[in-house]
C-alpha cells in the first residue's frame, strides 16, 4: 500500500491529479489498477489517503519529546524532507481538491496549542492573534518558501547561497516570528 501511495503522491507532484489516472499511479507501484480500487477506492480516496498518510506524519512530529521550538523546527524540517509531498499537496488544490472534503475526519495540524508548548497562554489572549491564525501564517511561510523558494531566492540573489543555508535562515526567522513578543505580535502595535 506504501508503494501505491508513494506512487500516487510523486505522479499527481509531477502532473496533478486532474492529469493523472489510477491505472498511471497503479503501473508506477507495480500492481494492477484494479488493487488500488480494492484497497483505496476512487481516486479521490487515493487522494485522501495520500494526505491522511502525511497529516498523521505531522502529527506524530507534534506531538513529540523535547523544546516546543524543537519540535518547531522538527515540522519545518519534515516540510523539507518531504518536497514531494508538498508539490503533491500545492498540486491537488490547485486542481481544485480541498482537503475537508476528501477526508473531513483527518485534522492536519491537531491542537495548534500544543505547537506553542509554553509560549500557548501569551498566544491567543486578549489582544492576541488566535493560535489558528498564527499557525496559518506561519505554515503559509513554510509551504510558500518550499514550492517558491528557488525562484525568489534567484530573483533575490540568494542562489549564490547554498539551499541549505537559505532554508535554515528562512526557517529561523518563521521561529523568531513564532517567538515574538506579545506586543510584536499584536495586530496595529507595529511589530512583525
Amino acid at each position: 500500500m506504501d508503494a501505491v501511495l508513494d506512487a500516487a503522491t510523486d505522479l499527481i507532484a509531477d502532473r496533478g491529479p486532474n492529469a493523472v489516472t489510477v491505472r498511471a499511479i497503479a503501473e508506477r507501484a507495480g500492481i494492477n489498477h484494479a488493487l488500488v480500487h480494492r484497497y483505496f477506492g476512487s481516486k479521490d480516496d487515493l487522494i485522501g489517503a495520500v494526505i491522511a498518510r502525511e497529516a498523521a506524519c505531522f502529527r506524530e512530529i507534534a506531538r513529540g519529546e523535547g523544546d516546543p521550538i524543537a519540535v518547531f523546527g522538527r515540522l519545518l524540517a519534515a516540510l523539507s524532507e518531504r518536497q514531494t509531498y508538498v508539490r503533491f499537496l500545492a498540486r491537488a488544490i490547485l486542481d481544485g481538491y480541498r482537503t475537508g472534503e476528501l477526508r473531513p475526519d483527518v485534522s492536519l495540524f491537531g491542537d495548534v496549542t500544543a505547537i506553542f508548548g509554553p509560549y500557548a497562554p501569551t498566544v491567543g489572549a486578549e489582544g492576541r492573534p488566535d493560535p489558528r491564525i498564527v499557525i496559518a501564517a506561519l505554515g503559509g511561510l513554510a509551504l510558500g518558501w518550499r514550492i517558491f523558494g528557488d525562484f525568489l531566492a534567484s530573483g533575490l540573489g540568494l542562489d549564490t547561497m547554498p539551499s541549505e543555508q537559505r532554508d535554515a535562515a528562512i526557517d529561523g526567522f518563521i521561529t523568531s516570528v513564532m517567538l515574538a513578543r506579545p506586543a510584536d505580535l499584536t495586530p496595529g502595535a507595529g511589530g512583525t
